[in-house]
């Protein structure tokens, strides 16, 4: 039987961490969408190890004690001569490490991209033990900018994704601890309320602050929502007594993302009641859901934030040479796609339309020039919105009704180099006209 970090025995995950070919297919399409749209802003991909060093997690306190007891860690005698490894459970952290150790001599500022699986186990069986994530970094810009490309590009893919309707909800983490540090004293009570905050409890988060002197301030702030720098101008006002003063500078940061926002007509809700469940966050943070409501993790399209300490103490953590030379912070955003979510979420939208008509393209004389023409037909159609499969082997007539339409492809026989031999459900005078002459 497997075992945690913690030495608890680990219940049996009966759900497929299997991608079907469905899945992949959806996967590739959302794998080219971001890369595609990564490359266009100038980021770079890497791939870090599956299996990384406990330590740049456990260390730098990158994830909740909650997430860390779900880790697969183990002894990995030869790799790292017995050093405790586990099975990557993050990504950002081991990025931060591969920036921390080949790139930083290189430029301080690196915009990185990966695709990569996670693994984490469930006692619960709600959820997987592996995910796929696509995400990227931008290592060494503390420009407000630098947020609001961050989140642009990630509404944008999903966009692209056919997500017309995501909801962005938007938040500042470090506003809500620094509040409830002023109003609670007690450290234990702290953290309570700040889980209560993070599990939606609401009625505890009350209670708790029942009584406590401007503890309505902080309960107006998780409760009230909106969607415009204008509702944060409001709001802010009641954050300028002294004892605030040191959030004044991460109040008028979130004034300009949100600002930015506006103007780009990219839609949000600020949500100060998100805090997540990444502890290096320090900075602004946003999740992408496909409701209106957040719910549940499953409907989570996509998750980032800023982190500015991370890449320091990486540095630190693992005692490079150049660590005394540091500038006194090395700031980062970044964020993730949760795949296996917006997979999901892209089947019930296919569900719930009409699938495009499948095209066959039978190549009837191998030879080059007629090979070429069905693969040049093959990528027409798919730029068009149509699926197409390629064959060599004749088809039986009794099998075009499967088809939305039969093209039969001869350079030799066929003035356009191909043939219509059916169709049903496709306008093969408008495709004609799109396909042209590809004889030659």
């Amino acid at each position: 039987m497997p075992y945690s970090i913690t030495g608890e025995p680990m219940k049996k995950n009966t759900r497929s961490n299997d991608l079907s070919i469905q899945d992949v297919s959806l996967f590739r399409s959302i794998e080219n969408t971001f890369m595609k749209r990564c490359r266009q802003f100038g980021y770079k991909e890497v791939k870090t190890g599956t299996i990384q060093p406990l330590h740049i997690y456990t260390a730098l306190g990158t994830l909740s004690s909650n997430r860390l007891r779900r880790m697969y860690s183990f002894l990995d005698w030869d790799g790292w001569s017995g050093e405790r490894v586990v099975l990557k459970p993050d990504s950002s952290p081991s990025i931060v490490r591969f920036y921390a150790e080949n790139l930083f001599d290189h430029h301080q500022k690196q915009k990185l991209f990966y695709v990569e699986n996670h693994f984490e186990w469930s006692d619960t069986g709600e959820n997987i033990s592996e995910r796929w994530q696509c995400g990227l970094e931008n290592i060494g810009d503390a420009s407000v900018i630098s947020d609001v490309e961050a989140i642009f590009i990630a509404q944008d893919i999903l966009d692209e994704l056919g997500f017309n309707n995501r909801h962005i909800f938007l938040s500042y983490p470090a506003i809500i601890r620094h509040l409830v540090q002023t109003l609670i004293f007690s450290k234990d009570k702290q953290l309570q309320l700040l889980d209560d905050i993070k599990k939606q409890r609401f009625d505890q988060v009350k209670s708790m602050l029942s009584g406590v002197d401007k503890g309505s301030i902080l309960i107006n702030l998780l409760e009230i929502k909106g969607n415009t720098v204008n509702y944060l101008k409001n709001v802010f006002q009641l954050l300028h007594s002294p004892e605030f003063k040191t959030i004044t500078q991460d109040m008028e940061r979130l004034l300009v993302v949100s600002d930015h926002l506006d103007r780009m007509q990219c839609s949000y809700t600020l949500d100060f009641s998100l805090i997540g469940n990444l502890d290096y966050y320090t900075g602004i943070q946003f999740q992408i859901f496909s409701e209106a409501s957040r719910k549940s993790n499953a409907d989570i399209l996509c998750a980032g934030g800023r982190y500015d300490q991370l890449a320091l103490e990486m540095f630190r953590l693992l005692n490079i040479q150049n660590s005394t030379n540091l500038p006194t912070n090395i700031p980062a955003v970044g964020f993730a796609l949760y795949a296996k979510n917006v997979i999901r979420q892209l089947l019930i939208s296919k569900q719930k339309q009409e699938e495009p008509p499948h095209i066959l393209i039978y190549i009837s004389q191998l030879a080059s020039e007629s090979i070429s023409i069905g693969q040049l037909l093959s990528d027409i159609l798919a730029d068009m919105g149509f699926s197409s499969t390629l064959t060599f082997n004749p088809i039986e007539q009794d099998t075009y009704s499967q088809y939305g339409a039969v093209i039969e492809v001869d350079h030799e026989r066929f003035q356009s180099g191909y043939q219509f031999l059916h169709e049903q459900s496709i306008n093969k005078y408008i495709l004609n006209s799109i396909l042209g002459d590809n004889h030659g």
